[in-house]
């Protein structure tokens, strides 16, 4: 209740609504360019954020996600172009609708059913942090490796493609986390005698070339370049309506969508392809779904605005992020002084406080820009790539060079820049690698304490009920990989 007034008192604070007003507005304009997802996003407007307070930072970076999924939701509604992995599923009956000339019908049922999913995530987000929090605190060095490892198994099971390559990133991201000095031993690992490196792989820039500057290179080789999109007809207000008029649809799949995103490393796809499997299964017309069909709009969007919320409940609580964006998003909390884990909600409750009121304050302003300006926001998917290309690079350097005024960074920079290129050409997604750097000291670090406790032995991460309940949770998450997969391919 402490969190829920401090996050009402804020609505009042006209700073926050200025602040999530400029993220709402980089971040649509973000989500529409081809390939910039909440990731890339995130990574690259960290940098300019170090010198702001750990409120404000949080707020800004926080709205970006909402707002840049429902960017890609534009574009995978009127170009068939999912801007976002969690807009694949709206493609589907988004698209079609276009095509029969109701984009405009589409992206008012797209922007009202990411404004009431998002609702509903943000409540429980509200709710059970601070229970999850007071978990937390139980939680010793054996609970935050086990932790660790149940946060980079789910994300490498579940991520889509083979899980084998899923499994390779993330260990190559382990071992790229070892790099530096060791805390525990004060020992340097894996250097090579430079002292650049006895800090660490700096997160930023590595996270900044695996995601903006691979995609740019990426965009840059393709064949084709983005579409214009046509002249936009329909209604918006009438999608919103339709939305209001169909509520089972919408509850249900924010459920889905903030369930999947309690559930560490599970992530935005999933819950929007079983949203859409949810309600063809619940519909009297299932035949209409690939069509056209309203509900094939609804289901993934609501889902997909719930989970982005809800994922900040294991972030915040746990340390562990939901996915890619949220890696990103742990990353810069710990930049701006918030510690995740088992602190998390409690330690900084202004921070999370202003979190909370700025993305209540983002989903209101995208449900008005959906409503008003989505199909002007469309008009960017056309920008040519001789334009976008060398933009998106000039801002990643430059991002990657304000975080500490160095060219080597740079340098860094392009490297993992390359190094992403190479796994996207190869089938191997740069998400569990950066899982790797972000969830790699914490695994190291909690099971070097946890020896050290027990004075070798092995039986401290079996004893605590905190531990078995993890056991039981790591081995269940083997049966969830065939299910998301399942689901995904037949509705793919």
């Amino acid at each position: 209740m402490e969190l829920l007034w401090a996050t009402l008192s804020l609505l009042a604070d006209h700073q926050i609504w200025l602040i999530s007003l400029a993220g709402v507005t980089i971040g649509v304009f973000l989500g529409v360019l081809p390939g910039v997802g909440s990731a890339v996003g995130v990574a690259l407007l960290t940098p300019f954020t170090l010198h702001w307070s750990a409120p404000h930072a949080l707020v800004f970076l926080g709205v970006l996600y909402p707002s840049i999924v429902y960017g890609g939701s534009i574009t995978a509604i009127l170009l068939n172009v999912p801007g976002h992995g969690g807009s694949a599923a709206t493609m589907l009956d988004g698209f079609p609708l276009s095509r029969q000339g109701r984009g405009a019908l589409a992206l008012g049922i797209a922007a009202a059913a990411s404004f009431l999913g998002g609702v509903i995530g943000l409540t429980a987000l509200i709710l059970f942090s601070p229970p999850l929090a007071r978990l937390g605190v139980s939680f010793g060095p054996a609970e935050n490796f086990l932790v660790a490892v149940m946060g980079l198994s789910l994300v490498s099971m579940v991520i889509r493609g083979s899980a084998v390559k899923g499994l390779i990133a993330a260990l190559a991201g382990l071992l790229f986390s070892t790099v530096g000095v060791d805390v525990i031993t004060g020992e340097p690992r894996f250097t090579f005698g430079l002292l650049y490196l006895h800090d660490g792989i700096p997160f930023v820039q590595a996270a900044l070339g695996l995601f903006a500057v691979s995609q740019m290179i990426e965009l840059s080789t393709a064949r084709h370049s983005a579409v214009r999109p046509d002249s936009v007809r329909g209604s918006l207000l009438e999608g919103a309506l339709l939305t209001l008029r169909r509520p089972l649809t919408w509850i249900r799949s924010s459920f889905i969508g903030t369930l999947v995103g309690v559930l560490p490393g599970v992530g935005i796809v999933a819950a929007s392809f079983l949203a859409y499997a949810d309600a063809t299964r619940a519909s009297r017309r299932p035949e209409g779904f690939g069509q056209g069909e309203p509900d094939g709009v609804i289901a993934p969007e609501a889902a997909n605005s719930a989970c982005i919320v809800a994922d900040l409940i294991p972030t915040i609580t746990l340390g562990i992020p939901g996915g890619a964006g949220m890696a990103v998003f742990l990353g810069a909390m710990s930049l701006h002084g918030v510690r995740p884990g088992s602190f998390g909600a409690t330690q900084n409750e202004p921070a999370i406080a202003a979190l909370c009121a700025g993305l209540l304050i983002a989903l209101l302003l995208v449900l008005l820009a959906g409503m008003t300006a989505a199909p002007q926001f469309a008009r960017v998917a056309g920008t040519p790539r001789h334009i976008l290309v060398p933009t998106m690079m000039l801002l990643s350097l430059l991002g990657s060079y304000a975080l500490r005024h160095s060219l080597t960074d740079v340098v860094l920079t392009i490297g993992f820049g390359l190094l992403g290129y190479a796994m996207r050409r190869n089938g191997f997604s740069p998400v569990p690698m950066v899982l790797g750097l972000i969830l790699g000291p914490l695994a190291e670090q909690g099971f070097q304490r946890a020896l050290m406790i027990s004075d070798g032995d092995a039986g401290i991460f079996f004893r605590s009920p905190a531990a078995k309940v993890l056991w039981c949770l790591l081995l269940a998450a083997a049966a969830l990989p065939p299910l998301v997969r399942r689901c995904g391919h037949r509705y793919w």
